[in-house]
């Protein structure tokens, strides 16, 4: 069985998105001016941005359609992909040993 089709899991998922997106965006906020290129900024904001959209996504929709489209948003957000290829051009640079 998926997590998805799985109530407890979905239900403890969706408790954790929830109650943490006022604290989420409250530090993404404060640490805006610190944000740099590196990845660990990346994934936070990649996060943050995932936890906004699936929480207003709950408002009229199930635990599962808002974690599958906050996730398919996630995915296809510029940052990700932008993320994601720099982690594989490194991974790729480092097989080849130019790194």
């Amino acid at each position: 069985m998926s997590f998805l089709n799985d109530p407890v899991v979905m239900d403890a998922l969706d408790k954790l998105l929830r109650n943490q997106r006022p604290d989420l965006n409250e530090f993404l906020e404060a640490a805006a001016d610190h944000m740099d290129e590196t990845p660990i900024w990346g994934m936070l904001v990649i996060f943050g941005k995932f936890v906004m959209v699936y929480d207003q996504l709950r408002e009229d929709g199930t635990e599962n359609e808002a974690f599958q489209e906050a996730a398919a948003r996630a995915a296809a957000d510029p940052l990700t992909q932008a993320l994601v290829g720099s982690m594989m051009a490194g991974m790729a640079n480092k097989a080849v040993g130019l790194e």
